[in-house]
């Protein structure tokens, strides 16, 4: 219902609370799934999706728009590993049975894993950088060395260094 009602929006356009609430029927505050669910829509068939507008609706976005929506959820999640490292490192493990302390070892080994994990795709995406930065010339360079630092720039890299504790 709110696919059908978003998919033929231009970009930038907001579609209201109020819209949404009569496509529902009900309070579009309590049934967010679906429009969720028709933004995810939207991304897999059209590159758009919906994005909150405090006080107004759903604005629908693309490109850069949906980069800065990813990123901040990046930064959220970041945040989070962060503490919940923090909080595992901190455990008084004296103080477990040998079944918690199994626990615990198993979440520590995953989460270096994940780790893991993250610094070899950073490696790989920096080795596909620098190549294609190597076999492009001219204008070619230029076009593409501006889609990849908009795509993934040296700062992201450090930062997901230091979050790994990667200098």
């Amino acid at each position: 219902m709110v696919y059908e009602a978003v998919e033929s929006l231009p970009i930038n356009e907001v579609i209201s609370y109020g819209d949404l609430d009569e496509i529902l029927g009900e309070d579009s505050h309590l049934y967010r799934g679906s429009i969720y669910r028709a933004s995810k829509e939207l991304m897999k068939s059209q590159k758009r999706m919906l994005v909150a507008e405090r006080g107004e609706g759903y604005r629908v976005v693309e490109g850069m728009d949906i980069y800065r929506h990813a990123e901040g959820r990046h930064d959220r999640a970041e945040r989070q590993i962060k503490v919940a490292g923090f909080e595992a490192r901190h455990i008084d493990a004296v103080k477990l049975t040998p079944d918690q302390r199994n626990t615990l070892n198993n979440f520590m080994m995953g989460n270096r894993e994940i780790a893991m994990a993250i610094k070899n795709n950073i490696e790989a995406i920096e080795t596909g950088i620098q190549a294609t930065r190597t076999q492009l010339t001219g204008v070619q360079a230029q076009v593409a060395g501006a889609n990849i630092t908009q795509l993934f720039t040296e700062e992201q890299v450090r930062k997901l260094k230091g979050m790994l504790g990667d200098k």
